[in-house]
């Protein structure tokens, strides 16, 4: 939602909107709720499909190879992190995707809530991506110690792993300092006026 459109229709005097800027601020948030909605429901079957490509290319290479490939547990912890971090997703969209309130305070209130919840996802993600960091470190060594991966090509490997986590990490630390933090301060705010 655009906070500074919604912040000129909420800053009235006294904090009394009038019929007209209450029927259009509702509008606005039930509209932008509605895009949520989608947007996490379409995200919630975007986490599992992946999640679940990776686990079924995991099970055909282990088949196709002999069962060889059963013994690597690095790579099988990284899956598990994968699928423990989609459950929570899955958990927050499904949240997400709930119903809204039909007043102004049962939408600000959803408003609210919702916010939380694009907060937690971007925390899980960011969880993630910190958990492979130790987790990227111990596959590739682990390569190099079965001789499946030489010494110039670990090299290569973990400076790509390390831009992709570290642009990862920038971008989910700013997402939740300078986006998900202000937008909750913003809702709770507005909540607290609407009850004073």
């Amino acid at each position: 939602m655009n906070i500074d459109d919604l912040k000129l229709l909420w800053d009235t005097p006294a904090n009394q909107p009038s019929a007209q800027q209450r029927e259009c601020f509702l509008r606005i948030a039930r509209a932008n709720i509605d895009r949520d909605r989608r947007k996490a429901v379409g995200m919630m079957r975007y986490v599992l499909v992946m999640a679940t490509l990776a686990t079924t290319f995991s099970l055909k290479q282990i088949v196709t190879s002999g069962w060889a490939g059963l013994d690597a547990w690095y790579a099988h912890l990284l899956l598990a992190a994968t699928w423990v971090a989609a459950l929570l997703l899955v958990r927050q969209y499904r949240e997400r995707a709930g119903a809204s309130g039909d007043s102004i305070r049962a939408t600000l209130e959803s408003l609210l809530n919702r916010s939380r919840r694009r907060r937690r996802e971007s925390q899980v993600i960011l969880g993630l991506f910190a958990a492979f960091i130790p987790m990227l470190a111990i596959a590739i060594t682990q390569l190099q110690w079965e001789g499946k991966m030489r010494p110039h090509e670990a090299q290569s490997a973990s400076i790509l792993a390390a831009v992709l986590l570290l642009a990862g990490i920038g971008w989910f630390l700013y997402d939740l300092l300078a986006i998900r933090g202000p937008e909750l301060r913003h809702y709770e705010s507005m909540l607290n006026e609407y009850k004073a």
